[in-house]
C-alpha cells in the first residue's frame, strides 16, 4: 500500500499538482502523537579536542556537553549562510538526500500548540547548520515512528521522526526544513503544532508543546 501511495504522489508530483498538506488531525498523548516513541538522538559530525565525537539529545543539550569538554569550543563554525525554506528539489533527487518534494503535514490540536517564535526560532536555528552535521535516528515503523528531540526552547520542541524499520542518520539542517513547513502550515493564532513527513525517505519533523511540566 505504501509503494503504491508513493508511485501517486510521485505521479501528482511530475505532474505539479502535488500540495504539502494533508487534512486530518492527530491525538496527542504527551507531547507527541499517539504512537510516536521518543528515543534520543545521536549528533555526529563534531571533533573536540582532536578526537571525533558523538552526543544525544537536543542542539542545546550538545552545545552545553561540548562546552564542558572545551569551554573554547567554537560553534560558530558549524553555521552556514546558506540555509534555505526551499531547497533545490532536483539537485537533491540527484545526490539521492532528502528533503524531496514529496511530503504531507498534518496538523493537531493547535490548544496544545508551541508558540510560534519557540519553533521558528529552532527551525531557523537548525536549517543554518552545516551537512557536516548528522542526525541519526532509531529503527521505527510507519505506524510507530521513532523521535528525537532536537531543538527546545521555552517549551518548544522539534523532533526528528524516523518511519524507516532501520536506522538513518541525514544532515540535522534537513529536519529544520521540515519544522519550517510544519511553521508554516500549522501556525493559527500564534500557536503551531504538527507534522511534516518525506514519503520516499520516510522521515520528518514534529513540531509542538511540552506537556505534563515538562521542561527543555
Amino acid at each position: 500500500m505504501l509503494c503504491f501511495i508513493l508511485m501517486m504522489w510521485a505521479a501528482l508530483a511530475a505532474a505539479g499538482i502535488v500540495t504539502p498538506r494533508s487534512s486530518g488531525s492527530f491525538l496527542v498523548e504527551g507531547a507527541l502523537p499517539k504512537g510516536f516513541v521518543e528515543v534520543p538522538t545521536t549528533w555526529s559530525g563534531f571533533e573536540v579536542n582532536g578526537e571525533k565525537m558523538a552526543f544525544n539529545g537536543t542542539i542545546q543539550d550538545v552545545i552545553r556537553q561540548i562546552k564542558v569538554l572545551d569551554p573554547g569550543y567554537d560553534f560558530d563554525k558549524h553555521l552556514t549562510n546558506n540555509a534555505t525554506d526551499s531547497p533545490d528539489w532536483a539537485s537533491n533527487q540527484v545526490s539521492r538526500l532528502p528533503p524531496s518534494n514529496i511530503l504531507t503535514t498534518k496538523c493537531g490540536d493547535l490548544t496544545r500548540g508551541a508558540t510560534s517564535s519557540s519553533i521558528e526560532e529552532g527551525a531557523y536555528y537548525l536549517q543554518h547548520l552545516d551537512a557536516s552535521l548528522l542526525c541519526g535516528s532509531q529503527p521505527g515503523s510507519w505506524d510507530s515512528p521513532t523521535c528525537g528531540r532536537i531543538s527546545c526552547s521555552y517549551q518548544g520542541a522539534i523532533w526528528n521522526c524516523n518511519y524507516n524499520e532501520h536506522s538513518v542518520a541525514y544532515p540535522c539542517w534537513t529536519f529544520g526544513v521540515y519544522a519550517w513547513g510544519v511553521a508554516d502550515l500549522c501556525e493559527l493564532g500564534g500557536r503551531i503544532v504538527g507534522s511534516q513527513i518525506d514519503l520516499p525517505y520516510r522521515i520528518g519533523a514534529f513540531a509542538g508543546h511540552l506537556q505534563g511540566g515538562e521542561t527543555c
